[in-house]
């Protein structure tokens, strides 16, 4: 499946390499929720306007009841989606696709900029348009004021177009639709059109080819019988990212079953329902609600602050344009990403940049008990790597390093509770829509901490002090995972303390 098209080429309006259990899968929610036999014997009508060779038709290929209508522009490639039923055409303009004609539409469009994917007849015949539209109102000055525009909004509000009212759209979207802030519009044009029935986070390996690594969401939607209506209905299903490492089938058969089981009423990690008029004004991405969900997660007797409430100074690392750091023997320890390990920072190898040169400002310069945070990249922030600054030497930080220091609370345990549960699942919430995960000054701020008393914020930091700090600095593996054990440990205690089962 790729995500983009190389500008210059016509405009392929399917993703080409959408892996079969996906496509089952697709299909399967589809059916759970449509009734199991249409009024008067009708056939099913199904059209996917970005269809590529086919991938999200071919489970219908065979299945008499059913009628398929797919069109891609490049003749090449529907030429190998014929026989399930994709046509030479554009889906996104032709008028060959009567409006309100299916009772699903389905659709894996090209993610990416306007102006990279839509060819100059393409942009002709949407300057015709006039009305609103998912990218708003269009003018003789379109092209200019939409040349940026994410390209799979304009299929999301082609595909609501062709189905008719009380039909289903099953979408394969990318993160940053569902989670970026300037995609908020397009998410609430679509919720006055359609109710959002369930969100659910791909697996990685879903998009993962050489030279392809794309995080995308299967969007369920159902048109709505008028627009601007207020969702209503039953509750919107919300499926978190697997973490699990296993084959596509394996992982989307597993999703699969727990759905089932929770629509059944048992409680699932990982999936939760929400109202789906919540959705307006927010983020639709099901990781995003999970952490919402957990930020109350403890106990109604302890009440919460933001963690902004006790910033001193919050800033990040020196960022030196066309100038890597070198090492230094005797200059500043650099805090860098690599330098977090999971029960804190390890400075033995760490780099040593030039004192008070160009990697050494002031303004990023790091004291005993500062809380640390990478702001970026899977192996840091996405694996949760936090750590408090321990030395009485001073040190700085490098370019993908925050520095928060904080008066009226304990770095220890404010560092501790962002590894439970409850304080994970924000940051992960916070994480940036597309990509590499990434969390900002704001998201930092908007943090929400249990109050604990002094006494028991002190005790959470003695109890690391005494009981993995020492195996913490040792350089042997046995006294490593031991240290790991014990912070895995510790943490249990507190969340345990936290939801007022200790204590």
């Amino acid at each position: 499946m790729t995500t983009t098209v190389p500008p210059g080429r016509p405009t392929s309006t399917g993703q080409h390499f959408t892996p079969e259990p996906t496509a089952a899968f697709l299909w399967e929610q589809i059916r759970s929720v449509m009734p199991p036999v249409l009024p008067s014997g009708k056939r099913l009508r199904v059209v996917d306007p970005a269809a590529g060779e086919g991938a999200l038709l071919r489970p219908l290929n065979g299945v008499q009841t059913d009628l398929a209508i797919g069109l891609e522009i490049d003749p090449v490639v529907a030429k190998r989606g014929r026989r399930v039923g994709v046509e030479v055409g554009d889906g996104l303009l032709d008028h060959q696709l009567r409006a309100a004609s299916f009772d699903v539409a389905v659709a894996n469009p090209p993610f990416g900029r306007a102006s990279d994917l839509l060819t100059e007849d393409q942009w002709r015949q949407l300057g015709s348009r006039r009305g609103p539209s998912i990218w708003g109102e269009w003018s003789a000055n379109s092209r200019r004021r939409f040349a940026s525009r994410p390209l799979e909004q304009l299929f999301v509000e082609r595909c609501l177009e062709l189905v008719s009212v009380g039909g289903w759209l099953a979408l394969i979207l990318p993160d940053g639709l569902l989670a970026n802030r300037r995609s908020q519009a397009a998410r609430d044009w679509i919720l006055q059109r359609a109710r959002p029935a369930m969100i659910v986070a791909l697996p990685s390996a879903t998009f993962r080819r050489p030279g392809l690594h794309a995080m995308a969401h299967l969007v369920l939607l159902k048109r709505k019988t008028t627009d601007h209506g207020a969702p209503q209905g039953d509750p919107c299903w919300l499926v978190q990212r697997p973490s699990a490492r296993l084959d596509l089938s394996s992982l989307m058969a597993t999703i699969s079953t727990d759905l089932q089981q929770a629509r059944d009423g048992h409680k699932i990690e990982g999936i939760s329902s929400i109202d789906p008029g919540r959705l307006r004004g927010s983020r639709w991405d099901a990781g995003y609600w999970q952490g919402q969900q957990q930020a109350h997660w403890w106990s109604p007797k302890i009440r919460d602050a933001p963690l902004g409430d006790f910033v001193e100074h919050l800033t990040y690392g020196p960022i030196v344009t066309g100038s890597k750091p070198t090492h230094v023997v005797d200059g500043i320890v650099s805090i860098r990403q690599g330098d977090f390990t999971g029960t804190g920072l390890r400075l033995t190898q760490a780099l040593r940049v030039a004192l008070h040169g160009d990697h050494d400002p002031q303004r990023s310069r790091v004291r005993c008990r500062d809380l640390l945070l990478p702001r970026s990249g899977a192996g840091a922030l996405g694996r949760n790597r936090i750590g408090v600054y321990l030395l009485e030497e001073e040190a700085n930080i490098g370019c993908f390093v925050d520095r928060i220091r904080l008066a009226g609370i304990n770095p220890f345990y404010v560092w501790l509770f962002l590894r439970t549960q409850p304080g994970w699942g924000q940051i992960k919430a916070a994480f940036n829509g597309v990509g590499t995960p990434n969390i900002n000054f704001e998201e930092i701020r908007s943090l929400r901490i249990p109050q604990l008393s002094p006494e028991r914020q002190d005790h959470v930091e003695a109890a690391y002090k005494q009981r993995i700090l020492p195996l913490h600095v040792e350089e042997r593996a046995d006294a490593t995972e031991q240290a790991v054990v014990e912070f895995s440990a510790l943490i249990h205690e507190l969340e345990q303390l936290l939801m007022g089962k200790r204590g």
